[in-house]
This record gives C-alpha cells, structure tokens and sequence, in this order.
C-alpha cells in the first residue's frame, strides 16, 4: 500500500468531513465537532489518570 503525503491526507480529511456535514451549515456542524474533540480530549485524559493510577 502506498503511503500518503500530508497534502493527500488533509484532502481525505476534508472529503470525509464535507460527507458527514452533508447539508448542514459549517456552523453548526463546528457544534458537533467541538463536542467531539472535547469528548476525545476527556477520553485520553481518563486513559492517562487511569493508567497512573493503576501503576
């Protein structure tokens, strides 16, 4: 499998995300985004907490 150049990766990127938007407005589509990466962001953070924990 070929690798991807970042310029490739970003344009997959960019598709992927103009398919989930579908026809919403880029305004409120950035709601749902945000939301994710504040849910992402929490998820790693428990991961880290976690771990330290049980070591």
């Amino acid at each position: 499998m070929a690798q991807l150049t970042l310029p490739q990766l970003e344009r997959h990127l960019y598709a992927a995300a103009d398919i989930l938007r579908g026809k919403m407005d880029a305004a409120q589509y950035q709601d749902y985004i945000f939301g994710m990466l504040f849910l992402k962001r929490a998820s790693d953070q428990f991961d880290v907490a976690q771990a330290a924990l049980v070591n």
